[in-house]
């Protein structure tokens, strides 16, 4: 029978799914008293990562050298269950329970384990002692895959990442065994058209459609790890569960897979791997989609794309909300243009000594935070201060010495002045009663180093910038040369309202909106370049101030001699 080209289009692979389940017999330890209790169990795994255990405990697998009178429900409840009043009176607590330090669930396909219990529940009859049934949520917990070979790489499944997926994969990951749509082979005799055949031309066009229908699902987002190549793929139903998302019928979906080499590093507990694995790819993967992408465990694959092991554990599956992108995938041949995502995920992760550290995190939530579509123009310059105030702290730009930049003679005349000043706030305490003299003493202080210190918002922010050499604190010191304060100034008006007002004071301070909306623009773009300084990227991405710009830039593409208008200013 011939073949059609049609025939060799990619089918989606079964090997992951975004829900899980374990089925099998439980064993159950607690320690007050101590004992155990087993019954057959079912482990479910929903799409944000909550583990849940629900067992059917057997009376007569019971065992405990302290039994009570009141059966499996006595065991359950614990020590603190019941007490004696006296009078032969017995007071009885439902809400007490019995610590758990261990569940294991052995099933036909592995062993899933568990010292992490968070609470749990029993339906179960009091005048009976019956326990029908008991419901344990878990944290951290592990399945290991009977007959498992050796860990070849990692999986992590990603959720509520949405992104463009336009890079063609390399050979190697053609028939990768944990791609969603590997790359069907399309036979030589297909392909290998003899130069004499009569129906060359047919056959050519037949090879043609054969190999497009073949690499019709190649779109990934590649990256290089370690020693070897990862990627991210979508999964099968991407369109619909974007769409889900995008319309709030979904607040969480699994909408990708990240993959890559473990390069023989040790990952037989969550513990040891964190020891060599970034975890804060997913911080990458938010700023690059302007959305919290989570995790809802982790996978180890063996070479053929069996599983070795599953960690669960909580890595921020946060409800879905949708943000501005600062990365977009534009199609770049292989090892040329400049690359987005995957080249952040590169150049952070092998260069970047400060990738996992909270500062870094934490900023980005904010940045990303900043440019949610339900948010507020005061939530929106509230983020973003908090966002800027973090990298000032961490690079020390929140303290400025006023009197540095005052020539000698003039910075004596102002010591004097303040020390004057000073002496005469001392001297009130006299004419006051006491409670006043320690406020009296202080405010003194203030006065006589007055020259010394300050912590305006808006000077941190300017001095971090030039500090990462972004030219946009000059141009805007020279465009607002006229105004009370310069650009420092009113950075630090609009921080000021939103901290201590908690909204932007538009009415009765007089602030200008649409300046207001630019300068929450900028500052995003500004804050967004740092950030990429900081991870050390030489890619491109898209600023937000050139909402109209489709190619993306560099992080440094704005120039000393660009004026305000430039970044969106009047």
């Amino acid at each position: 029978m011939s073949l059609k080209p049609e025939d060799f289009s990619p089918t989606g692979s079964d090997w992951f799914s975004p829900t899980l389940e374990y089925v099998g017999h439980c064993k159950v330890e607690f320690s007050s008293p101590p004992g155990s209790v087993e019954g057959p169990a079912t482990v479910s795994v929903d799409e944000a990562g909550n583990v849940t255990v629900e067992m059917v405990p057997e009376p007569g697998s019971l065992q405990t050298d302290d039994p009570t009178r009141y059966g499996l429900i006595g065991f359950f409840s614990g020590k603190e269950f019941a007490r004696e009043v006296g009078g032969g009176v017995t007071r009885l607590d439902p809400f007490a329970t019995n610590p758990c330090t261990n569940l294991e669930v052995m099933t036909p396909r592995g062993t899933f384990r568990t010292a992490d219990v968070i609470s749990y529940g029993t339906d179960s009859v009091l005048d009976t002692g019956e326990v029908r049934k008991a419901t344990f949520a878990v944290g951290l917990s592990t399945f290991d895959a009977a007959d498992a070979s050796d860990a070849e790489y990692w999986v992590l499944p990603l959720a509520n990442f949405l992104s463009e997926s336009r890079q063609r994969p390399p050979d190697e990951l053609y028939r990768h065994p944990l791609r969603i749509f590997p790359t069907p082979k399309v036979p030589d005799e297909i392909t290998h058209i003899p130069v004499e055949h009569p129906d060359k031309e047919a056959l050519g066009e037949r090879a043609m459609l054969s190999l497009y229908f073949a690499h019709s699902k190649d779109w990934l987002i590649r990256f290089e790890f370690g020693g070897g190549l990862g990627f991210v793929e979508r999964l099968a139903d991407y369109g619909e569960s974007e769409q889900l998302l995008l319309k709030g019928k979904e607040r969480h979906k699994t909408t990708a897979v990240m993959v890559g080499p473990t390069e023989d590093a040790p990952a037989d507990t969550f513990e040891r791997m964190r020891e060599w694995f970034p975890f804060d790819v997913l911080s990458l993967l938010t700023l690059a989609t302007g959305t919290e992408v989570g995790c809802p465990w982790v996978e180890i694959r063996d070479e053929d794309g069996r599983l070795v092991r599953r960690f669960h554990k909580f890595l921020g599956v946060k409800p879905f909300r949708k943000g501005r992108r600062l990365m977009e995938e534009i199609p770049m041949p292989a090892g040329g243009g400049i690359r987005a995502t995957g080249r952040l995920i590169e150049c952070a992760c092998s260069r970047s000594n400060d990738l996992g550290e909270t500062f870094v995190r934490i900023a980005i939530v904010h940045l990303v935070r900043a440019s949610y579509e339900d948010q507020t123009l005061d939530d929106q310059m509230s983020h973003l201060a908090r966002g800027f105030e973090t990298l000032c702290k961490r690079y020390r730009t929140t303290k400025e010495a006023l009197g540095r930049n005052l020539g000698a003679a003039q910075r004596e005349d102002v010591q004097d002045t303040l020390r004057t000043a000073a002496h005469q706030i001392v001297g009130l305490k006299a004419a006051g009663g006491p409670g006043g003299a320690a406020a009296l003493d202080r405010i003194a202080a203030r006065a006589q180093s007055a020259d010394q210190r300050d912590n305006m918002f808006g000077m941190a922010v300017v001095k971090l910038i030039k500090s990462f050499w972004l030219a946009d604190a000059h141009i805007l010191e020279d465009h607002y040369r006229t105004r009370p304060g310069g650009w420092a100034g009113l950075l630090s008006d609009y921080r000021g309202d939103v901290t201590h007002h908690g909204y932007l004071d538009i009415l009765e301070a007089g602030h200008d909106v649409e300046e207001i909306v630019t300068v929450t623009y900028h500052l995003h773009d500004a804050l967004a370049r740092v950030v990429l300084k900081i991870l050390r990227f030489d890619g491109g991405y898209k600023p937000g101030v050139i909402p109209q710009r489709m190619m993306p830039v560099r992080v440094n593409w704005v120039k000393p001699h660009y004026t305000a208008e430039r970044l969106g200013y009047k």
